[in-house]
């Protein structure tokens, strides 16, 4: 299980998808909210280790930086719990590197101090930072942003010269980051005026003068840092959660908003036996999703099947992730998988079909393409629908109100049934309007036609129908337009 920190709250999004079954507890603190209680945090450790659980208490920056671990660890060790603490990159460093501010510099500054902005109850605050004053070189200050006014009177009335300069980095390497840079005697009416919010890192001391430009340190920046991109599919298999995480490894903000639940068709033991049979009895099983995939796993597990016992049919599916599930989760190897994937890779598979009964396992909303395919080139086609979906309307509201406020630079869809649902019952000037500007992505060219038929273009459509193809498609589409406005006069 998981215990994390609000700045690593990132992990509630990306470990569920890792592992079935994986617990998260988010103990996360936040400036003038209540929340967990150090001690309850020490207990809850306690408690899920003595369960038998592996717990993974996971915090951003170091752990040993103003991190309160060392609690943790011993409250763990007088239960007789063993801890191992990996070391992590704290803001004080990381952050005035990403503002381009040395903490060190030859003839400037020599040595750097971190402190924290958050004294213990009942410690002199006009003395203590009085007494930092005289401190020589740079001064770091964390969690320091409520604080602020009282650190800047202390340090001022203890001698600091008032146009010493200083900085604040507020949301370090995130697309949003920002730096406020004035002098010290004018630090907190700034921060006030431009609305500073933790998380932030202050820096005062002459090294803020010496910023190197952020464009150097970012001369290979990824083109889709701090893109907004809306990612309408669900995240509930593992081949949706790809894109999210490799888009926001280079820096994209995602929104996922997927536009329907996607539920399993319920089926009592004597159902799921007779599907079985039928599995059984087929020349071929197709898979059209990797949602198929696991659900059709799921009903294994029900009727504890051995997956080695459902008979000797080739598999086929329609696409390379959903390959990958069969041999993930029924570790079964796929016979056929076409290429391209989809109706088009079918068309064009090189496989008799004439006088083989395909067993088809699908969602309810499957186009019938791919049966019409099939029967054409001579196949006997029967279907299990193993779920249906059903609309988030709440996501749509949500994507159309990002879109009206120009919120949004991409918006990626995984079928032609969620390009669909987004804007068909909107007039087509709306339409256009509300999507002007923005990148829309597909996942395939059913899916393009789907949004050509209601008067929209769709600019990217990957090679391959996947999703992390997809990913590579935004990637390289915002790679042109970054490397046309830099080369622009």
């Amino acid at each position: 299980m998981l215990v994390v920190d609000r700045l690593a709250g990132s992990a509630l999004e990306m470990f569920p998808r890792q592992r079935e079954g994986l617990e998260i507890i988010d103990v996360g603190k936040c400036p003038g909210k209540e929340g967990w209680a150090q001690e309850q945090i020490n207990a809850l450790l306690v408690e899920k280790a003595n369960e038998g659980k592996t717990v993974v208490r996971l915090k951003g920056g170091d752990p040993l930086v103003f991190g309160r671990a060392v609690e943790e660890v011993q409250a763990c060790e007088r239960a007789g719990i063993k801890c191992t603490i990996v070391p992590g990159l704290s803001s004080a460093l990381a952050a005035p590197t990403l503002a381009g501010i040395p903490l060190t510099l030859r003839g400037v500054s020599s040595s750097f101090h971190v402190m924290t902005g958050k004294l213990a109850e009942g410690e002199d605050e006009e003395q203590h930072w009085r007494e930092m004053a005289r401190l020589p070189g740079t001064l770091v200050i964390l969690m320091g942003v409520k604080a602020l006014p009282k650190i800047c009177a202390g340090l001022l009335a203890g001698g600091k010269d008032p146009e010493t300069p200083a900085a604040i980095i507020e949301r370090a390497s995130l697309p949003d980051q920002r730096v406020t840079i004035a002098p010290l005697r004018d630090l907190a009416a700034e921060a006030q005026r431009v609305g500073v919010e933790a998380p932030a890192v202050t820096v005062i001391g002459e090294v803020v003068a010496h910023r190197v430009p952020v464009s150097i340190i970012h001369e290979h920046r990824s083109p889709i840092l701090g893109r907004r991109i809306a990612v309408t599919t669900s995240r509930d298999v593992s081949e949706f959660s790809e894109p999210h995480m490799s888009l926001e490894t280079v820096g994209a903000e995602i929104f996922p908003l997927p536009l329907f639940e996607y539920l399993p068709i319920h089926r009592d033991e004597k159902e799921i036996n007779a599907l079985l049979d039928s599995v059984r009895s087929s020349d071929c099983v197709l898979f059209s999703s990797a949602r198929a995939v696991s659900t059709f796993r799921d009903h294994l597990t029900a009727v504890e099947c051995d997956v080695r016992k459902i008979g000797s049919a080739e598999i086929l599916t329609v696409g390379e992730s959903t390959a990958d599930a069969v041999v993930d989760r029924l570790m079964l190897r796929c016979t056929h998988v076409p290429e391209p994937g989809g109706v088009a890779g079918l068309k064009k598979l090189d496989v008799d079909f004439e006088g083989k009964r395909v067993l088809w396992l699908r969602g309810r909303e499957a186009r019938p393409e791919t049966r019409t395919v099939l029967e054409e080139r001579g196949a006997t086609v029967e279907e299990a629908i193993l779920y249906e979906s059903h609309p988030l309307r709440e996501n749509r509201d949500r994507l159309l109100e990002l879109l009206r406020h120009r919120a949004l630079d991409a918006v990626t869809f995984g079928s032609a049934r969620g390009a669909e649902a987004a804007f068909a019952d909107l007039p087509e000037e709306e339409r256009r309007t509300l999507t002007e500007g923005v990148c829309l992505a597909v996942i395939g060219p059913a899916t393009a036609k789907a949004l050509e038929a209601l008067g929209l273009r769709a600019d990217v459509v990957p090679l391959m129908p996947d999703q992390l193809s997809l990913a590579a498609g935004l990637i390289c589409h915002f790679h042109d337009r970054f490397r046309t406005s830099e080369s622009a006069p």
